[in-house]
């Protein structure tokens, strides 16, 4: 294996290459050449070790990106995309071909994230990424992770009988559906991560077919449509509003990651349901206890943070501390987001082994302060002597002066 700075200069000088094919293009009628094309391809399944095949593929994609999105917005291009003349779309489907012949054909995981992209959100791009993902699909015959954000498309881009996700592992989508999910869930029986936060396409309909993931060890789904009748129908093992299955069949699943939106009823069934939890985020819909979840004696990592806004839903902290005093010397991660009068004092003297404490109050009416400024990382007011063995901290607040009034109550309370 190459070292690190070789390998980051190997993957730059083939970045150049592909970007010089794109402008040698420009003297040629604007469409890279087959016979180049054909050979870019050969060098890139020939020539790049497998355990390069995932970071070329993605540096690559980069490169084109790029290149892309100033073709895209250059005046005289934009001008001929108005027109929908031909030059416009010789130039975008060369763009296209030399972008599959940069897919490695060993690739196990892909993962594109608009924000890694920069500002790469134009229509364009979009349309061009939808081709790019088909052929990507249509090609790799491993694909074991795969992990998409701000990319729109049909659940039809998987029902290409061509395509194998067999071995798919992890699927990731903030712009999932219920259609995606259960066409997913007849082409992989594998899958052991599914992350479709923010997707509001997804209902209580995708239950069912969650629920076909056998071997679904880590489910993530705030901030769907997902109710909390939805979450007591995945911890039980029976789907409630499928068609898919009768009302007798039991599925459960053993997870050991857990986020969800909670009422007090679903978190009286997480113990019973998920005995073997490492890590749970709660979105907590209503004021309850949370002392059920003391019984989770392999629980290493807790995020709580309120669902909605506080005029609707109120969770005082003291829920919390109770919480704490069981399980927090268990605990080596914790997030604290927007809950009422949160007390990190209570947290030092509960959680002595935390190694990472996530505290974000970009709505500091909940601890008091009614005067409104932007949400800022504060990183300079850390190490805290009270978290001696905390390595990892992410904070965000609105006033830094919050600070005085986390550590203001008393930690007996």
């Amino acid at each position: 294996m190459l070292p690190h700075p070789l390998r980051n200069l190997a993957i730059e000088a083939l970045g150049e290459f592909v970007s010089q094919l794109f402008r040698n293009a420009d003297s040629s009628g604007g469409q890279v050449p087959d016979h180049v094309v054909s050979h870019l391809e050969q060098m890139i399944a020939t020539q790049v070790p497998p355990n390069m095949a995932n970071q070329v593929t993605e540096q690559l994609l980069m490169y084109i990106l790029l290149l892309f999105d100033d073709l895209a917005l250059s005046g005289y291009m934009r001008q001929l995309r108005e027109k929908g003349s031909i030059p416009y779309r010789i130039r975008c489907e060369s763009v296209k071909l030399t972008a599959t012949a940069t897919i490695h054909p060993l690739v196990t995981i892909f993962n594109y994230n608009l924000d890694y992209g920069g500002h790469l959100s134009s229509p364009c791009i979009q349309e061009f990424l939808k081709s790019y993902l088909q052929h990507l699909l249509l090609k790799i015959k491993n694909l074991r992770v795969l992990k998409l954000r701000a990319i729109q498309f049909d659940s039809l881009l998987f029902n290409n009988c061509d395509i194998n996700l067999q071995n798919l592992q992890e699927f990731a989508y903030n712009f999932c559906t219920d259609n995606i999910v259960q066409t997913v869930s007849s082409v992989s029986n594998r899958l052991r991560v599914l992350d479709i936060r923010e997707s509001p396409g997804v209902t209580n309909v995708s239950v069912g077919h969650i629920l076909k993931f056998r071997e679904l060890k880590v489910l993530r789904i705030t901030n769907t449509n997902i109710t909390t009748q939805g979450v007591t129908g995945i911890l039980k093992g029976i789907p409630q509003e499928s068609c898919y299955f009768s009302t007798e069949t039991n599925l459960q699943l053993d997870l050991i990651e857990f986020n969800a939106p909670f009422s007090e009823f679903e978190i009286g069934l997480v113990s019973e349901s998920f005995k073997n939890l490492v890590s749970l985020e709660l979105s907590l819909v209503e004021e309850c206890s949370l002392t059920p979840l003391s019984s989770l004696t392999r629980l290493k990592s807790l995020a709580l943070r309120r669902h909605g806004c506080p005029e609707i839903c109120v969770f005082p902290f003291v829920h919390v501390v109770d919480l704490l005093r069981n399980i927090g010397h268990q605990l080596e991660e914790l997030q604290i987001i927007n809950l009422n009068g949160t007390n990190l004092k209570a947290v030092a003297v509960n959680c002595p082994a935390l190694h990472t404490l996530v505290l974000k109050f970009p709505d500091a009416r909940l601890l008091g302060f009614w005067g409104y400024a932007p949400p800022e990382e504060h990183f300079d007011m850390f190490p805290l002597p009270e978290f001696p063995s905390v390595r990892c901290l992410d904070v965000k607040l609105s006033d830094r002066s919050i600070v005085e009034t986390l550590f203001a109550e008393d930690a007996t309370r």
